[in-house]
C-alpha cells in the first residue's frame, strides 16, 4: 500500500494567509494526504491547531518597514529560520510545499528549494507581497488569486471554503426575503464587518451614516475583538449605537457581537457587506454572491487592499470607498442608494467574477 503524500503548508500571520491555504488543506485531507502547517507566532497559532493540523512554529518575526537594528539583523534572523525550517522538513519527510505567504514563507521555500522539494506558491493579493516576489524565481509552480507581476504566474483565484459556493443563488436569497416581507420596500439586511482585530473607523462612521441616510436597515454588526482607549471596540460600538437612538422604523433590528462564528451564513443573510478588501474577503464575497461597500484598509503594505477592491468594483460588483476622506455624510449618501434590486444586480455580477477551480489547480500539481 502506498504511504500518503506528505505536505508542508507554509501560512501565517493574517486570516488572508491562512483562510486559503486552510481550504487547500482540508481539501488535501479529503484526499487521503498528510498535512502539517508551518508557521511562525501569528494568528495561525490560534486557527491551525484548532482546525486540527500540526503547527511547527519558527522563531521568525516581521522585518519589513522595522529599525536599523532589525535590518542589520535580518540576514541573521532568517539564517536561523532557514536552518529550522530544514531541521522540520527533513524530519517530516515532506514530499511537496505550499507557500501561501507570512513570516514563515521566505525561510520555509528556501529550505524547500535546498532539499529539492517541490515548491507552489499562491499569492492572494492583487499586489504580490515581498515574499512571494522572492520565492517566485525558486518555485516549481506560481499561482495567483489576480493577474500580477509574478513570473511564470497562472491566475486560478483564490481557494475558498466549499460552503461559501453551497449558498443559493443571490436571487434565490433575495426573492425569498421579499416574500417574506410581502414587499420589495423591505427592510436591506446590512453586515458590517471588521475582521479579527475589527475596524473602528467603519465602526465609529457605520450607526451616524444608517441615521442620516434613512433607509429601513436590519444591522449585524462584528465589531471584532481589539480595544482602543481602555474601551473594547465591542462596548464602543455599542455606545455609538445607543447615542443615535435611531427610530424603531429606520432601524428595525441590531445584533452587535465582536465575533461571527458562522461567516457563511451571515454572507448568506446579508443583501449588502460592508467591509474591508482583503483578499479572503474579496474570494468570498464573490463566491457567496452578496453585495459589498469596500472601504480598504489605508495603510496595508502597498495599498494591495486599493488593488485587491477594484477587482470588484471595476466589475459593478462592489462599491469602492476610500477611507481617506470617507466621512459618515458621504457613507449616508452611498447607503441611501442602495435598494434591494442594485443589491441583486451587484450581488449577481460578483458571482459571475468568482473563480471556483483555485483548489482543484493547486491540487492538481501533485503527482
Amino acid at each position: 500500500m502506498l504511504e500518503p503524500k506528505r505536505i508542508m503548508i507554509m501560512a501565517g500571520g493574517t486570516g488572508g494567509h491562512i483562510f486559503p491555504a486552510l481550504a487547500l488543506a482540508q481539501h488535501l485531507e479529503k484526499q487521503n494526504m498528510q498535512v502539517e502547517w508551518l508557521g511562525a507566532h501569528g494568528l495561525e497559532t490560534s486557527i491551525v491547531p484548532k482546525n486540527g493540523y500540526v503547527l511547527h512554529s519558527l522563531s521568525m518575526r516581521a522585518i519589513r518597514g522595522k529599525g536599523l537594528k532589525t535590518k542589520f539583523l535580518a540576514p541573521f534572523i532568517l539564517f536561523k529560520a532557514v536552518l529550522e525550517a530544514l531541521r522540520i522538513l527533513k524530519k517530516y519527510k515532506a514530499d511537496y510545499v505550499f507557500g501561501f505567504g507570512g513570516f514563515a514563507a521566505a525561510p520555509g521555500g528556501i529550505a524547500a528549494r535546498i532539499l529539492g522539494i517541490p515548491l507552489i506558491i499562491h499569492e492572494q493579493n492583487a499586489v504580490a507581497g515581498l515574499t512571494n516576489r522572492l520565492l517566485a524565481r525558486l518555485s516549481t509552480h506560481v499561482f495567483s488569486a489576480f493577474e500580477c507581476s509574478l513570473p511564470k504566474v497562472k491566475v486560478i483565484g483564490n481557494p475558498v471554503r466549499a460552503q461559501f459556493w453551497e449558498l443559493p443563488p443571490p436571487k434565490i436569497r433575495i426573492l425569498e426575503r421579499e416574500q417574506l416581507a410581502n414587499s420589495k420596500l423591505r427592510p436591506l439586511n446590512i453586515l458590517i464587518m471588521g475582521g479579527s482585530q475589527g475596524a473602528r473607523k467603519i465602526n465609529q462612521l457605520i450607526p451616524a451614516a444608517l441615521k442620516q441616510a434613512g433607509i429601513c436597515a436590519n444591522i449585524w454588526h462584528q465589531t471584532g475583538a481589539g480595544s482602543a482607549n481602555n474601551l473594547s471596540l465591542l462596548d464602543e460600538a455599542q455606545i455609538l449605537w445607543d447615542e443615535q437612538a435611531i427610530a424603531p422604523l429606520i432601524l428595525q433590528s441590531l445584533t452587535v457581537s465582536a465575533f461571527i462564528d458562522d461567516v457563511v451564513s451571515a454572507y448568506g443573510w446579508a443583501d449588502v457587506v460592508i467591509c474591508r478588501a482583503g483578499a479572503s474577503t474579496i474570494s468570498e464575497l464573490a463566491a457567496s454572491g452578496v453585495a459589498s461597500i469596500l472601504i480598504p484598509y489605508p495603510f496595508a503594505v502597498d495599498d494591495h487592499q486599493s488593488a485587491n477592491a477594484r477587482y470588484l468594483s471595476d466589475k459593478n460588483a462592489a462599491i469602492l470607498c476610500p477611507q481617506t476622506h470617507l466621512t459618515s455624510e458621504k457613507l449616508a449618501q452611498i447607503l441611501a442608494t442602495l435598494s434591494s434590486d442594485k443589491c441583486l444586480e451587484m450581488a449577481q455580477q460578483a458571482r459571475l467574477l468568482a473563480k471556483n477551480k483555485a483548489i482543484e489547480a493547486l491540487s492538481a500539481v501533485i503527482a
